[in-house]
């Protein structure tokens, strides 16, 4: 299933999204893949309330918007790209 989550509206901060993700019924050890600030939101969401999830974050940065990421988690895996212009300066070649 691909869903629009609030912060994609601009003037709703990604916490809300966080907040949406945790009122759905996410299937225990679903994958979740996220681009942007939504593998930020869906990073989030395993990392506070869902250790069984798995998630690929791609350019995602680990802050943004008010969410952050305090741990690395198991079952999640992050893909740059330098050519990112959010996240260029944090990626080497």
């Amino acid at each position: 299933m691909r869903m629009k989550l609030p912060h994609s509206d601009p003037t709703i901060p990604a916490e809300q999204s966080v907040e949406h993700l945790r009122g759905l019924d996410v299937p225990k050890g679903a994958l979740i893949l996220g681009v942007s600030l939504g593998g930020t939101v869906a990073a989030k969401f395993q990392e506070a309330d869902r250790d069984d999830l798995k998630v690929i974050a791609i350019s995602s940065p680990s802050y943004a918007d008010g969410v952050v990421l305090y741990r690395r988690a198991e079952h999640r895996l992050a893909f740059y790209s330098s050519h990112d212009e959010v996240i260029a300066s944090c990626v080497s070649e």
